[in-house]
């Protein structure tokens, strides 16, 4: 990353997998941060060339809006978004229109589909959400409710949604973590785990293993 101007960022990311070529990605991204904006543009090759352009505004210190737009030019497809966020207190409302290609019908069919969030920090440690998303022309809505709640060293967090899914996430900061979730409706379960292991500063082992004298 570098720093070309002020509030101007210059990004470049490479992937390259040995076993999978396909799989080998190489990103451009430039930032650029305003007072009271941001936008980004960013160019990517996996295999094709995948472009993507964002901006954000904040209007009034309560609402935001913005959009995103990306474009694959392997056929032509385009995925476009448009957002909004009001901000009050402890709440934060969103709402979301987007557009994307229904990949099951071919990339001439669009799928259209809306999205509204509602979230209330109940507390330094409690936050509960709700999202509502419908999506045309299959006419289907999903309603989801989640909980989000933080102790000292770890955070669980919750979904329930109405296609019959349960899930859950405990996550110890220390690195540890645990996840399950049960669709009721296919009778699918699934459970996993994930530790990080970080290796000690080589100073503080240094600190900790040099002999003291009285």
């Amino acid at each position: 990353m570098k720093k070309l101007f002020k509030g101007t960022d210059l990004k470049i990311n490479a992937n390259s997998n040995l076993h999978d070529p396909q799989r080998n990605m190489y990103e451009f991204t430039v930032d650029q941060q305003g007072e009271d904006w941001a936008a980004s543009a960013k160019l990517a090759y996996q295999g094709t060339w995948i472009s993507n352009v964002s901006f954000a505004q904040e209007v009034t210190n309560n609402l935001s809006l913005g959009g995103e737009l990306t474009h694959v030019a392997v056929n032509g497809v385009s995925i476009g978004g448009l957002g909004a966020r009001y901000v009050w207190g402890p709440n934060y409302l969103s709402f979301a229109l987007g557009r994307q290609p229904d990949f099951k019908q071919g990339p001439q069919a669009n799928v259209h589909s809306a999205k509204m969030q509602y979230v209330r920090k109940v507390s330094d440690r409690l936050a509960i959400g709700s999202e509502f998303e419908y999506s045309q022309p299959e006419q289907e809505s999903q309603l989801r409710l989640g909980y989000e709640y933080t102790f000292r060293h770890a955070r669980v967090q919750g979904l329930l949604d109405t296609c019959g899914k349960v899930s859950c996430f405990v996550q110890d900061f220390m690195g540890f973590g645990i996840s399950g979730m049960v669709d009721f409706v296919k009778g699918d379960y699934r459970f996993g785990f994930m530790m990080h292991m970080v290796p000690q500063p080589e100073d503080a082992a240094a600190a900790g293993g040099a002999p003291t004298s009285a």
